[in-house]
């Protein structure tokens, strides 16, 4: 979630692709275009979607819970 709680639009390089939820309320705003670059208008925000860049480590340390 990308917050801009000042008086004018940001521009945000985000530095790789992300996607823009798909909404129905705001369709403009929320039309699940995937981009590295967004404009966050002023006092609002922007909720964007990606994939994880490094997936959870194995789980190896698990054992038996007697009952």
């Amino acid at each position: 979630m990308l917050v801009n709680p000042w008086t004018s639009p940001l521009i945000v390089d985000l530095g790789r692709n992300f996607r823009r939820i798909a909404g129905i309320v705001d369709p403009v705003t929320n039309d699940g275009l995937t981009g590295s670059q967004v404009t966050v208008g002023a006092q609002d925000a922007r909720f964007l979607i990606g994939d994880d860049m490094h997936p959870p480590a194995p789980i190896n340390d698990l054992h038996v819970v007697p009952h």
